[in-house]
């Protein structure tokens, strides 16, 4: 099984939210529906104040738990990209892959009762084209690349939750992190 990895560079992020935006878009969300965000966070005080951003999204993990632990087996991962992704005819909206998603990147839609996440644009990857966060990022901060080539990459560091063991999930988001921060 292949697969692919996201690398949030957290430099070069200018909190546009182009990639919020064109998500959204693409796979036309309701008010209130995001299938990722950019947060943004801070340390210290005045005047030594540090502000940084971070990329919310689904991870792809590598040993996702939501895949595991849906009952229908409406989650699944792809097997020449690692994306994972919801079939909307297989699941039943019984919530177990929001509960057993550790990065709160599954949820289950009100309006559809129906289970909805980002599949890495998985559609436009099978043509060769990148996951529209990625193509419309304006600075370049945000790229999907080979996990084989982000895990030989220095500086990068796996995004995960101070909960969560990245041995459990392999979560295949890394992050950049910003200059100075400890």
């Amino acid at each position: 099984m292949s697969q692919k990895g996201f690398r949030y560079d957290m430099n070069k992020c200018l909190e546009c939210r182009a990639c919020v935006v064109s998500c959204k878009d693409k796979n036309d969300l309701p008010v209130g529906v995001n299938f990722n965000s950019i947060e943004e966070r801070e340390s210290g005080k005045f005047p030594d104040v540090f502000v940084w951003f971070t990329m919310q999204m689904c991870r792809h993990c590598s040993k996702p738990e939501c895949v595991s632990k849906c009952p229908t087996g409406a989650m699944t991962k792809d097997s020449e990209t690692g994306m994972v992704s919801v079939n909307k005819e297989v699941c039943i909206g019984c919530g177990m892959c929001v509960k057993s998603c550790p990065y709160g990147a599954v949820q289950v839609r009100e309006d559809m009762k129906k289970a909805a996440k980002c599949n890495g644009c998985l559609e436009l990857q099978k043509r060769g084209e990148l996951p529209v966060c990625v193509a419309s990022c304006t600075s370049r901060c945000l790229t999907l690349v080979d996990i084989d080539e982000l895990q030989k990459e220095s500086g990068l560091v796996r995004a995960v939750n101070d909960d969560v063991s990245p041995d459990k999930t392999q979560p295949n988001l890394y992050y950049k992190p910003k200059k100075g921060m400890k």
